[in-house]
Formats: structure tokens, sequence, C-alpha cells
């Protein structure tokens, strides 16, 4: 789950998904999302490489 407001991300954690990512330009900042995001972004824009670098990685190790 890709989001910028702990509801996004929560849904994220309910839907059971993998990963929760949190991207700084929208509403939310790392103090609110912190409890719920397991990578941080500055902007939506670094998703590929986060997806081709971190979240791949983590999916291999089970």
């Amino acid at each position: 789950m890709v989001g910028d407001t702990v509801a996004d991300l929560k849904m994220g954690r309910v839907a059971g998904l993998r990963a929760s990512v949190g991207v700084l330009t929208g509403v939310g900042n790392r103090d609110t999302l912190k409890e719920y995001t397991d990578y941080f972004l500055d902007n939506v824009s670094e998703l590929p490489w986060l997806i081709a670098t971190k979240i791949n990685e983590n999916m291999k190790r089970g």
C-alpha cells in the first residue's frame, strides 16, 4: 500500500499487505505515519526504485 495518510496505511495493514509505504508529499508526516509505515518516500517518483530494491529483497526472504 502506498499512501500519505494514516487511513491509507492502516488499510494496507488490515488487508494483510506485505509492505506499506508512506509518501511525504501529502498530508502525513513521519511522526503521524511511522506506526503504519515500513518505508518512507520523499515523493512518489521514488517508488520504482523502492520496489526494485528494498521490497523485492524482502519478498525473496519470505
